[in-house]
């Protein structure tokens, strides 16, 4: 669907829930399209693309406050940014709940679902590792671009794919399952004994 305006968000703290939570009021009232997007030198910082009909000054979303920071309005799309591969569903999942759950993990058909979230959730965490440790301990290597983004995604990529990680995730989705159950009392049915 075409929008009449675009406007493009800036969340210098990701973890602020109350932000996530206007964001995701907002989706829910009106017709509109949310994309998040990332800087490959902070992953922190989130830029929050804002399809809607509503104008700047119609806009209605608490943004540029003085009383809070959790939400600035930019003049223009900003430069050098990735958008996730994740809807923005995803973030208000993990950053409102505190949890990156798909409804229904209990059903089997998700769980494939499920563990490529839990694998992309590690590897942005691993990139920002790894942005870190760069930062601090070689800066050159990243204001050269010596280190790219690309290379990042190999690294990440390649720790993903490791059979020990992969039983790490997979103890994370049983873990999960078993929770899920105990929270919503479900016990298991018996195979029954054929005679």
């Amino acid at each position: 669907m075409k929008y009449k305006y675009t406007h493009w968000l800036k969340m210098n703290i990701d973890t602020i829930e109350k932000v996530w939570i206007r964001l995701k009021e907002f989706k829910e009232k009106y017709n509109c399209n949310m994309e998040v997007f990332y800087k490959e030198t902070n992953l922190v910082i989130k830029y929050i693309k804002l399809e809607c009909n509503q104008s700047y000054q119609d806009l209605d979303l608490d943004v540029n406050s003085i009383t809070d920071e959790g939400l600035w309005h930019l003049s223009r799309k900003p430069n050098d940014i990735y958008k996730y591969k994740y809807p923005i569903e995803y973030f208000f999942k993990e950053y409102i709940n505190g949890e990156c759950i798909i409804e229904n993990i209990i059903n089997e058909e998700n769980i494939d679902e499920y563990r490529e979230n839990i694998n992309s959730s590690y590897q942005d965490s691993i990139k920002l590792t790894l942005l870190n440790i760069l930062e601090v301990a070689h800066p050159t290597l990243l204001q050269s671009n010596q280190i790219t983004e690309s290379m990042l995604d190999e690294i990440s990529n390649k720790i993903a794919e490791d059979e020990e990680f992969n039983d790490y995730v997979d103890s994370l989705i049983h873990n999960e399952i078993e929770q899920y159950k105990e929270t919503n009392n479900i016990e298991e049915e018996e195979d029954e004994e054929t005679i």
